[in-house]
């Protein structure tokens, strides 16, 4: 294991939380909606483009598309860019922030879709994974320790080492749901990373312990290992939005 992380400096007592720049970009593009500035159908200018324009990362910009296509404000279109969708305008009335798009019970109701498939997942990839599937997990475990200093390159490298996982375990049909919501298992890594300072060390360990348990054919562990990490990330993402109902810590 690495070094331990250096905790950013915590606001002083009493003061208020700075609201999340992903929250600040999602209320300028209402905001634009609302004044007539992008009218659905319209293309909404880069990721790059839209960092520069509001002044804050490309991870923000991301955070916040993402949460407004799952809520339906945008389309993305792959190969074309991100559009606003038709009906899109009902949004401009009532304001939105980042914890009404991705609220309590999404975070919740995704958390119980990866403890279930997931951690079976794990069990089967200690199971049927080839040598060479197994040095692909490595191979992305090293890439997480490698950028583990740069959270937004830690956030895009953290779900590949799931979906080698995925891979691994050979069910087709169990891979293709979860690789279709892969962008929004991406937010829920972003905001728990957002949420404690030292879940960047805390998610290495534990997938050098899903790693492991798979290298060692262990099924039971590969298991037990994936579910009390999706629990501790589950209870990091709800955190900013109240206790986690029905899930029980593992530890």
């Amino acid at each position: 294991m690495r070094g331990r992380l250096k905790k950013p400096a915590t606001a002083a007592p009493g003061s208020e939380r700075p609201k999340k720049l992903s929250s600040l970009v999602i209320d300028k593009i209402i905001g634009a909606l609302a004044d007539g500035v992008h009218k659905p159908g319209d293309r909404l200018p880069s990721i790059e483009a839209l960092a520069q324009q509001f002044s804050v990362g490309r991870t923000s910009v991301r955070e916040a598309l993402m949460a407004l296509e799952l809520v339906g404000v945008l389309e993305v279109r792959h190969g074309d860019g991100t559009f606003i969708r038709e009906g899109a305008s009902r949004f401009s009335l009532k304001p939105l922030s980042w914890s009404a798009l991705l609220d309590q019970s999404k975070i919740a109701a995704l958390a119980e879709t990866r403890r279930c498939m997931e951690s079976e997942l794990a069990a089967m990839a200690a199971q049927r994974a080839t040598p060479e599937e197994i040095a692909t997990i490595e191979q992305h475990l090293l890439h997480m320790e490698a950028v583990c200093r740069q959270p937004d390159q830690y956030i895009s490298v953290d779900p590949l080492f799931h979906l080698a996982v995925w891979r691994a375990a050979r069910n087709e049909v169990m891979l293709n749901m979860l690789t279709s919501i892969l962008d929004l298992l991406k937010t829920v890594i972003s905001t728990a990373v957002s949420n404690a300072p030292n879940s960047i060390e805390v998610g290495l360990q534990a997938h050098r312990e899903i790693f492991d348990a798979i290298a060692a054919r262990d099924v039971e562990a590969a298991r037990f290992s994936m579910r009390r990490h999706l629990d501790y990330v589950a209870r990091l993402a709800l955190a900013s939005t109240g206790p986690a109902p029905g899930l029980a810590s593992s530890r």
